[in-house]
């Protein structure tokens, strides 16, 4: 734990000095959950991000997955995507993901904790480059602490790393994002939720030989701003 904190420090003291490009964007999101047993769901999530100062549609994602709750406060998530990202060409290039994931929700009076450990494998533009065929493998680690105001009302924090596992560069966190949230409780089972995302490449990399979409740039750092909608039944 000692050697992960002074890692982060000098990351982000190193980043002081790092030339930014910065993106003003707006996301949509929407999810719909249903509950297959006592202990199984499946859900169906869609994202839709609009980027270049909210000036152009930049990519789509639809999510498909199950989730099985081993006990309470441990569940456990396995899923598919497939996403279309904008290039600065005007072309969308295709990703498909998998991942596995482990949930761990702790509830204490007002607060909620909750961690995820994700593990990732995409490929970009599978049958039409010469490096589609190569896996970008992550693992992701999310913290989200949550308050109920009342009823109606729920405020949140969260932090978010990324780690790739693959990568030549070696190991080190390559992303982080930051979020200060709002959910609204419409009924029992519909949410609304608003949001502010920091996102931050926290490093330079040229994984796999993929180009940088900002050639004179280091590093990109996004400022998000989103709302998102739930429903489950």
């Amino acid at each position: 734990m000692k050697k992960i904190a002074i890692g982060l420090v000098l990351l982000f003291s190193s980043n002081c000095f790092a030339q930014y490009v910065n993106d003003a964007q707006f996301w949509l999101k929407l999810s719909v959950k249903k509950k297959l047993t006592d202990k199984l769901d499946i859900q169906l999530k869609n994202q839709d991000r609009f980027t270049n100062n909210v000036s152009e549609f930049g990519r789509f994602k639809a999510d498909l997955g199950l989730i099985y709750e081993i006990t309470k406060g441990v569940r456990v998530k396995l899923g598919g995507a497939l996403l279309e990202k904008r290039k600065p060409s005007g072309i969308y290039s295709e990703r498909y993901r998998w991942y596995a994931a482990l949930m761990l929700k702790k509830d204490i009076r007002r607060w909620k904790v909750n961690y995820r450990n994700l593990f990732q494998w995409q490929y970009v533009d599978l049958m039409t480059s010469e490096s589609g065929s190569i896996p970008y493998l992550y693992d992701r680690h999310k913290l989200t602490l949550e308050y109920e105001l009342n009823k109606r009302f729920s405020a949140y924090v969260a932090q978010e790393f990324f780690m790739p596992l693959n990568d030549p560069q070696g190991f080190s966190f390559d992303q982080s994002r930051s979020f200060l949230g709002l959910f609204y409780n419409i009924t029992k089972d519909q949410q609304f939720e608003f949001f502010f995302l920091h996102k931050m490449q926290l490093r330079d990399s040229d994984w796999f030989k993929q180009k940088n979409s900002y050639p004179d740039y280091t590093l990109t750092r996004d400022f998000v701003y989103g709302v998102g909608y739930s429903i489950s039944f």
